[in-house]
């Protein structure tokens, strides 16, 4: 469940599925991003949508990418899909 720190016995720290990217995790915006892109929308499109850069929407789909284990656009859609992220 989680690590329980010596110096502070009464507190037990939990994994973080955010911050670390425990079994493939999403951010919330990475999920939005690869929601939007699923959509069919292209880079561009996400960006206006999110009231971003398109370069910030590249690299959190880079981001989600890495952290789902795919190379590419379809393969980060698909093991999404499959794991009810998006």
């Amino acid at each position: 469940m989680g690590q329980r720190l010596a110096r502070y016995p009464g507190l037990v720290v939990a994994p973080n599925p955010v911050a670390g990217g425990v079994d493939g995790a999403l951010t919330r915006r990475q999920r939005e991003v690869l929601q939007a892109l699923a959509e069919g929308g292209t880079m561009a499109d996400v960006a206006r949508r999110l009231v971003v850069s398109t370069e910030t929407v590249r690299s959190t789909a880079k981001a989600a990418y890495k952290r789902l284990g795919a190379g590419d656009r379809a393969g980060a859609l698909a093991i999404a899909r499959a794991r009810g992220l998006i």
